[in-house]
């Protein structure tokens, strides 16, 4: 069965939303903070560049692909799907 998610009123969207933020953005500084405080960036220089260069690249590609959508109004899930 496939999941629906609840709906969300107009008056629930605005709060859901802000609260989403600040919680995301207090656990995101926390996370950075201990990354910081227990010197853990330097275990990147063991990562491959190749990896990280992906990485980057298929973040890029998807705010570019995000920022599609809301421009064009239309889903870009895969090429079959323009047709319809």
């Amino acid at each position: 069965e496939a999941y629906t998610p609840p709906a969300c009123t107009d008056e629930t969207r605005l709060p859901t939303a802000l609260a989403s933020a600040l919680l995301l953005s207090l656990l995101m500084g926390c996370v950075y903070f201990l990354l910081g405080h227990y010197r853990a960036a330097d275990l990147v220089q063991y990562l491959p560049f190749p990896i990280i260069a992906g990485f980057l690249g298929m973040v890029g590609a998807s705010i570019v692909k995000g920022g599609l959508v809301v421009a064009i109004g239309s889903d870009l899930d895969s090429p079959d799907d323009n047709g319809r």
